[in-house]
């Protein structure tokens, strides 16, 4: 499992929101209630997404 990391916090989503861009994205200071994404290449397409659609750096990082 993988989450983005936006300086030392993580980029989270409501709760069992399963939709490929949530309406809602926040930061957090824990992975427990990151964003998560099954695969490494879902992260990256999340990470490139949230660059081109907010400008937000990402780093990609394995949790769990």
């Amino acid at each position: 499992m993988y989450g983005l990391r936006r300086g030392r916090q993580w980029i989270c989503a409501p709760e069992g929101d399963g939709r490929p861009i949530p309406p809602v994205l926040a930061v957090c200071d824990t992975n427990e209630t990151a964003w998560v994404a099954a695969t490494l290449d879902e992260a990256l397409e999340r990470s490139a997404l949230l660059r081109v659609c907010w400008g937000w750096a990402t780093e990609v990082r394995a949790i769990r």
